[in-house]
């Protein structure tokens, strides 16, 4: 009777131990798996190459919580990264119907900031952008009440993504050189951002 008591205690005292093992490998597994990053905005700004190099070498997307208080500050963060900043251009707008005509070179270029609403219909970006390996793409939603939709064409990523109301993304896009790819945003959104040469 003992034996079995001690063998039955052993098993159990093993079962106990492997539990917690399998606990955190699904924890870590998870986190991988999501490669989102939250960020505070004060926490961003004072520390901004340190999560763009996140972004950049580890595949993390950085979503920033801008909120009413950074809005002006995100705003003027966003219009110093670029060069020019060009207006959204309504699906019904756009020469052929649904997409931008004009290219931007980000290598020979610099970066390209875009701004608007979209009020009716999906806006796009006014160019196609290329000339590099890889992009920064950092996109804001300055609307206080809805939620922004957006994709990335040309890129072979399919996904429509999600920004919450008052807050930043940047995400780094691989891609062949000579790729033309641009951005979407679906109707309502207000939106800034800009495509920058991966540095």
């Amino acid at each position: 009777m003992r034996k079995f008591q001690k063998i039955t205690a052993l098993i159990l005292a093993l079962l106990c131990l492997q539990v917690p093992a399998a606990s955190a490998t699904t924890v870590d597994v998870q986190e991988v798996d999501s490669m989102e990053l939250y960020v505070e905005y004060m926490e961003f700004y004072n520390n901004q190459q340190y999560y763009k190099d996140l972004a950049k070498n580890e595949g993390y997307t950085i979503i920033i919580n801008v909120g009413e208080e950074y809005a002006d500050l995100e705003n003027e963060r966003i219009a110093s990264e670029a060069i020019q900043i060009d207006e959204l251009v309504s699906g019904k707008q756009a020469r052929d119907g649904s997409i931008p005509t004009r290219e931007w070179n980000v290598l020979n270029q610099g970066t390209k900031g875009f701004s608007g609403t979209a009020t009716n219909s999906t806006c796009y970006t006014e160019y196609k952008y290329y000339g590099w390996t890889a992009y920064e793409v950092s996109i804001y939603n300055s609307s206080s009440r809805n939620t922004l939709y957006y994709r990335f064409y040309n890129t072979g990523d399919n996904a429509t993504y999600s920004l919450s109301t008052g807050t930043s993304v940047i995400k780094y896009v691989p891609l062949n050189p000579e790729t033309r790819f641009y951005l979407g945003f679906d109707a309502p959104g207000q939106v800034t951002g800009y495509v920058a040469r991966d540095i």
